[in-house]
């Protein structure tokens, strides 16, 4: 039996059916890859420059606004405290009527009363000093009136007075050992200027963080921004290439299935495009976030910057490292969280103490029996004049309170200066990597820019042979990628070398200083109390 044998011609003919079948499939799915790729177009953009970011968010700041806030409670504070000891005056009054029954015989019903009628006027005046002595001044003046019987078995009942007593009383109260001198009586003044000076040190770190993140997110937007750009070029170079392997298909110098390739390069930096603006969103958002804007007139944020400064001649590294430990705000707030714990050490236990009080008091008084003339004369002549000295101790008999608290504060103490020292650590490395970053930055930026110098002749070298005929669709392709990856790189290099610089100038507390106009500006100054930017290689 012999076998089949197909007509000549027959199979290249199934074979060019089948290809254009599958061309067919494959550009309709090319295409729908295509349209679901499509995004909207986006709402219109509202360009910032760096500087117009910066004031809307030192104005609109949540964060900054609250630590403001905190500087201006502590302030209040501060003057709280300043009148801590005011001049006390204090104004009395009483009337009193006073009828006592008492035994006048032993015979049932044998009972008497008595009357007494008081009303007495005073005032005082008083203050406290911060050194623990207490001083007071009191003039008294009262009327009395007294009926009783002078004998218990005589009905006759006898009238005293009026007599009308006028007397003035200077009393002072020394502590010798509990509450003596300044530690004990000013304790809360200085802990409230150095909870206003900590305030200070952490608005000053609240409003560099808030630079550097806004800065750093407005460099982030402008790259995102820029990889739309680019991935935008690449999509039109590859949307271009596609057109020309189909005019050469139509002309017959390039087969069919080679607008396969081209089309799904197309599909892809669709792709790339989109969430490359999506990108762009989320970075608009996270500034709009740092801004206090709402999202919804956050999310069509956009840089107006051209391009972020390059990192050139940045400062020696020991420089750095100096300036950061003499100036950080974070290290700044460490110092002031020691200062008030040390204080807080020196007044600790102070109740329980030992107490010694050396009390005195010195008295004028004057008497008139139904006249009021003779008070005034015996009290002005000090015909009844009395003083008084005396020594209060008190001693705690039982527990160790007094050794607990000085300790629970020298433990406090010296846990705060640990954690100042760790850092210290801290930031000391942060420079070293934050420079080491800046420096290697700027040397991406410039090998990157080699690379889109190279990428861009390699690919014009591949359109060239692939018009002359002897390239291959696959090498233009590839010459284009390299291109986007080598923009896309360089715009990144170029993001993170500014971004460690702005991270450096927060270290070194040398952002707040240069951006400091801006809060002047919003008049934000005598809040910051930032010092004039001094010269030097910042």
């Amino acid at each position: 039996m012999r076998g089949y044998a197909p007509a000549p011609g027959s199979s290249r003919r199934v074979h060019a059916m089948k290809v254009q079948a599958f061309s067919l499939t494959l550009l309709l799915l090319t295409a729908s890859v295509a349209a679901s790729a499509q995004t909207p177009e986006p709402p219109p953009t509202r360009a910032l420059a760096e500087e117009d970011a910066l004031r809307l968010a030192v104005t609109q700041s949540p964060s900054l606004r609250a630590a403001l806030l905190d500087v201006s409670r502590a302030g209040a504070g501060v003057s709280v405290e300043e009148d801590r000891y005011p001049l006390l005056l204090q104004l009395d009054g009483s009337a009193d009527y006073l009828k006592s029954p008492s035994l006048a015989s032993a015979d049932a019903g044998g009972v008497q009363t008595s009357t007494n009628e008081i009303i007495t006027l005073g005032s005082q005046l008083s203050k406290q000093f911060s050194f623990g002595t207490s001083l007071s001044f009191r003039l008294q003046g009262s009327y009395s009136r007294r009926i009783f019987p002078p004998l218990p078995t005589q009905p006759v009942q006898v009238t005293l007075g009026p007599g009308y007593d006028l007397r003035a009383r200077l009393s002072v109260v020394q502590p010798l050992l509990r509450g003596f001198g300044d530690d004990q009586g000013e304790a809360a003044l200085r802990a409230a200027k150095l909870d206003q000076a900590s305030s200070e040190s952490t608005v000053h770190r609240a409003a560099s963080e808030l630079l550097r993140d806004v800065l750093v997110a407005y460099w982030e937007l402008w790259y995102a921004s820029e990889a739309v750009r680019i991935e935008i070029a690449a999509k039109t170079l590859a949307e271009d290439e596609q057109e020309n392997v189909k005019a050469r298909i139509e002309a017959g110098t390039a087969a069919p299935v080679d607008v396969h390739s081209a089309s799904t390069r197309v599909a892809e930096l669709e792709e790339s495009v989109a969430t490359a603006r999506l990108e762009q969103q989320r970075r608009a958002l996270e500034l709009g976030l740092l801004l206090g804007e709402p999202s919804r007139q956050a999310q069509n944020l956009d840089t107006a910057a051209s391009q972020p400064p390059d990192v050139n001649d940045l400062p020696p590294l020991q420089q750095l490292v100096d300036a950061a430990m003499a100036t950080s705000p974070e290290l700044a707030e460490r110092d002031a969280a020691i200062a008030a714990s040390q204080d807080r050490e020196r007044s600790a236990g102070e109740p329980d103490r030992q107490r010694l009080d050396l009390e005195g008091w010195v008295q004028t008084e004057g008497l008139g029996n139904q006249q009021v003339p003779p008070a005034f004369e015996q009290f002005g002549t000090f015909g009844a004049f009395s003083a008084h000295l005396g020594l209060v101790y008190e001693l705690p008999l039982t527990g160790s309170r007094y050794d607990s608290q000085k300790a629970a504060a020298r433990h406090a103490t010296e846990s705060l200066e640990a954690q100042r020292e760790a850092t210290a650590l801290r930031i000391e490395s942060d420079i070293h990597r934050l420079h080491q970053q800046a420096t290697v930055a700027s040397r991406r930026v410039e090998l990157a820019e080699r690379t889109t110098e190279a990428a861009e002749a390699q690919l014009a070298a591949a359109r060239d042979r692939m018009d002359l005929g002897g390239g291959l669709a696959i090498d233009v392709e590839r010459a284009e990628d390299a291109l986007r990856r080598a923009r896309l790189r360089a715009v990144r290099a170029r993001v993170d070398g500014h971004a460690a610089k702005l991270a450096l100038d927060h270290a070194t507390g040398q952002l707040l200083l240069r951006y400091a106009e801006i809060a002047r500006e919003q008049g934000l100054a005598s809040s910051l109390h930032v010092p004039p930017a001094p010269r030097g290689p910042f």
